[in-house]
C-alpha cells in the first residue's frame, strides 16, 4: 500500500514565489522610450571607460548610432544588426552597452554577450560592465546574494542576474559549451570577425549561436566589427546580408547628400590634402591646415570643423542611414535584417588629419600590408584581394632583355632566398632599388643529400654566399643577406618538437648569422600586422627564426607583377648564360612562379593552393623578399638609395 505524503506548505503558499517572479517580470511602465531616449536620462560614461566619451550620454557625440541603437526597441521589426565599423567608433559603447542596459532596464530578456576569448570578455565585465550597472541605475535590479547558500553566485565576473529573470552570460566563440541549456532574446556578437568559423566539429558557429533564439518571439542580434579579409570576414557577410546601409551627410555649403570618402586618383571629390617638407628631415609629410573635403555636388571645399555639425544634421534628417543593397550584387537576406557601414571619416574620435597621416603611412598605397591595416582599421572596409589567375606564358613574354646574373641598372642591394628540399636546396637572388623595385638576378639549384650538413648541397651554398660578386654600377657587390627556410628539417622530417632537435638549417645558420637568417612561412600572421615577425626559439643553436606572411608577400607579388616600372615593380631576364651560349630560361621556372592561386582550400578557410608540381621558385622569392623585409629596406627613402649608389661609385 503506498504512502501518500503531503507537502509541508499549503499549494498557495508554494506558489506564492513563482508568482513574484512573475510580477517582478512585468515592466512597470506601459510605455518604453527608445534605447538612445533611455540612456540620455540614464547613463553616465565614466572617463576610464571612454576617456573622449564620457559624461552623461549625449546623443550628439556619434550621431550615426542612433537609427542602429533603436533597432533594439521591441516596437522595431529588425531581428538582425549588423555594424561595420572602423576603430574609434564608439560603437561598443553606445550600442553594446547600451542595448544590454536599456533591454535590462525593461526586463525585455536575458542578454548573451560573446567576443573573441574569455580574457577579454574578464576585461569587458570588470572595465564595462559593472560600471554599466552602477553608474546607469541598474545594480538596485542586480541578484547580488544567493538566498539559499549565501554566497555571491548571481553576480559574477561572467554570469549577472537582474529581477524579472533577466541575466546576463559573457563568454567567448570558443567557449559554446556555455550556450547549451540557454535561451537569450538579445545576443550581441563583438569582435565578429574574431570568431572562428567552426568550434569542436560541430558546425557553423553563427547557426549554433542564433539557435539560442529559437525558443521565443521575440529577439535581437546585434553584430559589431571591423572587418577582414573579404572572403572570409564576418561582418562583411553579415553587412551584405542586410539592408547595406550608409550613412550620407549634407554638405555644409550647398546641402547635397553624400557619403565621405577619401579621394581617389581620378575622383573630384572626396577628403583630400597637400604635403610639404619637413625641415629637420627633408621627408615629405602631411601638411595639417591642407586637408579638406572637396564637395561632389558644388566642388567647394569645407573643414573637419563642420564634420559634427553635418553629421547631426544628418541623423535629423538631413541625409543619414539609406539603404544600397539595390547598387550592390546581394540582396538582404529577410526584410528583418539591417546592415550598417559607419567608415573612419565619420569617426568622432578619428580626425581627418589623422586618416591623412595614415594614408601617406601606406606610401600611397604602395605598402601592400599597410594600406591593408588603412583600409580595414581607418576606412572601416573589408580587405578586398586583388588576386587573379596570371598566365605563366604572358609572364614568360614579358621577361626583358637582359641575362640572369647580370643586374640592370636601378638594383642596388642584392637579397637571397633558400628552399631546403629533400634532395636539393634552390636558391632566387634579387636585386633591390629605390621603392621596392625587383630584379631577378639568379636562381641556383645544389643537388645532393641536404639532410646532413657535410653534404655538398651547404658547402655550395656557403661557397656562393661568401665568394659571389655581382657588379651593381660598377662595383663588386655581396648578397646583403639570405632567408633559409627552416620549415622542413630534412635530417627530422619535422616531428611535433621539431625546434627542441638538432635542426639542419639552425646550425648551418649558427655559424653564418652575419649573413644568413632561419625564416618560416607562416601563412597569414593574423595577430600582428607585419610582414616579417620575430620568434623566439628555445633549446636550439640560434636564438630566433622570423615568421614569414608568406600570404600578403605572395597577394603582393600577384598584384605587382603586371607593372612595368616603378615602386614594388618585378622584373624577370629572358636570357641565362649557359657554357658560352645564351639560353632563354626555362618554362619550368616561370610556370612554378605562378604555381598558386588563393582560393578556398577547406570550408571558411581562404589560402593558396599549389596548381603545379614545382612552386619553388615562387617560395625561393617569397624568402628573398622576407629577408629584404628583415633589413629594413621597405622603410629606407629615395635619398637613402641615392647616397648607397653614391657610395659605390666611389
Amino acid at each position: 500500500m503506498t504512502t501518500l505524503t503531503l507537502p509541508s506548505l499549503p499549494y498557495k503558499q508554494q506558489q506564492r514565489p513563482k508568482l513574484q517572479s512573475y510580477i517582478q517580470a512585468i515592466p512597470e511602465e506601459i510605455y518604453i522610450p527608445t534605447p538612445t531616449k533611455w540612456q540620455e536620462d540614464n547613463r553616465y560614461i565614466a572617463p576610464e571607460i571612454s576617456p573622449e566619451h564620457y559624461g552623461q550620454f549625449d546623443r550628439e557625440t556619434a550621431p550615426q548610432w542612433i537609427e542602429p541603437l533603436n533597432r533594439m526597441h521591441p516596437d522595431d521589426p529588425a531581428t538582425h544588426i549588423a555594424i561595420m565599423k572602423s576603430v574609434q567608433s564608439a560603437a561598443t559603447v553606445t550600442l553594446a552597452e547600451g542595448a544590454m542596459g536599456f533591454a535590462t532596464r525593461y526586463k525585455l530578456g536575458s542578454c548573451l554577450y560573446l567576443t573573441a576569448n574569455k580574457g577579454v570578455g574578464k576585461i569587458r565585465s570588470s572595465a564595462a560592465f559593472d560600471p554599466l550597472i552602477d553608474d546607469a541605475g541598474l545594480s538596485d535590479m542586480l541578484k547580488p546574494i544567493s538566498n539559499r547558500t549565501k554566497r555571491k553566485s548571481s553576480d559574477t565576473m561572467y554570469y549577472k542576474e537582474f529581477a524579472g529573470g533577466i541575466k546576463w552570460l559573457i563568454t567567448s566563440y570558443n567557449s559554446i559549451g556555455d550556450l547549451k541549456s540557454n535561451t537569450f532574446q538579445f545576443l550581441v556578437l563583438d569582435e565578429w570577425d574574431e570568431a572562428p568559423a567552426e568550434v569542436d566539429n560541430q558546425g557553423d558557429l553563427a547557426g549554433i549561436i542564433e539557435g539560442r533564439t529559437l525558443g521565443v518571439r521575440f529577439f535581437k542580434i546585434l553584430m559589431i566589427s571591423t572587418s577582414s579579409d573579404a572572403a572570409t570576414s564576418r561582418i562583411w557577410k553579415s553587412y551584405l546580408e542586410g539592408d547595406q546601409r550608409k550613412f550620407f551627410v549634407p554638405c555644409p555649403l550647398c546641402g547635397g547628400t553624400q557619403e565621405l570618402e577619401l579621394k581617389g586618383q581620378d575622383q573630384k571629390h572626396g577628403l583630400t590634402f597637400s604635403q610639404k617638407k619637413d625641415e629637420r628631415t627633408g621627408a615629405r609629410i602631411l601638411d595639417d591646415d591642407s586637408v579638406r573635403y572637396i564637395c561632389r555636388h558644388c566642388e567647394r571645399e569645407f573643414f573637419e570643423p563642420s564634420k559634427k555639425d553635418i553629421c547631426i544634421r544628418a541623423a535629423n534628417g538631413e541625409g543619414g542611414w539609406k539603404p544600397t543593397w539595390e547598387s550592390s550584387d546581394y540582396r538582404p537576406k529577410s526584410p528583418h535584417h539591417r546592415s550598417y557601414f559607419a567608415g573612419g571619416l565619420i569617426s568622432p574620435f578619428l580626425s581627418w588629419a589623422r586618416v591623412c597621416e595614415r594614408f601617406i603611412g601606406t606610401k600611397f598605397g604602395e605598402d601592400l600590408l599597410a594600406l591593408k591595416d588603412f583600409k580595414i582599421n581607418v576606412l572601416g572596409g573589408p580587405w578586398q584581394r586583388v588576386v587573379t589567375s596570371k598566365s605563366w606564358e604572358d609572364l614568360r613574354d614579358k621577361a626583358e632583355d637582359y641575362v640572369l646574373g647580370t643586374v640592370p641598372d636601378g638594383g642596388l642591394r642584392i637579397y637571397g632566398g633558400v628552399d631546403v628540399q629533400g634532395d636539393r636546396l634552390e636558391m632566387a637572388v634579387w636585386a633591390v632599388g629605390a621603392g621596392m623595385e625587383k630584379w631577378l638576378v639568379d636562381y641556383q639549384i645544389w643537388y645532393g643529400n641536404p639532410a646532413t650538413l657535410k653534404d655538398n648541397t651547404w658547402a655550395s651554398l656557403h661557397q656562393y654566399a661568401y665568394a659571389h660578386k655581382f657588379g651593381v654600377v660598377g662595383a663588386e657587390v655581396e648578397i646583403s643577406k639570405i632567408a633559409v627556410d627552416c620549415g622542413w628539417d630534412p635530417q627530422n622530417n619535422r616531428p611535433k618538437d621539431w625546434q627542441s632537435k638538432a635542426h639542419t638549417v639552425f646550425c648551418f645558420i649558427a655559424l653564418r648569422l652575419d649573413k644568413f637568417i632561419a625564416v618560416r612561412g607562416a601563412g597569414e600572421l593574423k595577430e600582428s600586422m607585419d610582414i616579417v615577425k620575430s620568434m623566439s626559439i628555445k633549446n636550439a643553436p640560434i636564438s630566433k627564426r622570423w615568421d614569414v606572411n608568406s600570404s600578403i608577400i605572395k597577394e603582393m607579388i600577384m598584384r605587382y607583377i603586371d607593372i612595368p616600372r616603378g615602386p614594388q615593380a618585378m622584373h624577370f631576364p629572358a636570357m641565362r648564360q649557359e657554357g658560352g651560349v645564351k639560353r632563354a630560361i626555362s618554362e619550368d621556372f616561370f610556370r612554378g612562379f605562378l604555381s598558386e592561386r588563393y582560393q578556398e582550400i577547406s570550408k571558411g578557410r581562404m589560402g593558396w593552393k599549389r596548381i603545379y608540381r614545382s612552386n619553388e621558385p615562387l617560395d625561393t622569392t617569397t624568402y628573398a623578399i622576407a629577408a629584404m623585409y628583415v633589413d629594413g629596406m621597405h622603410y629606407q627613402p629615395d635619398n637613402y638609395w641615392d647616397a648607397y649608389r653614391e657610395g659605390l661609385l666611389t
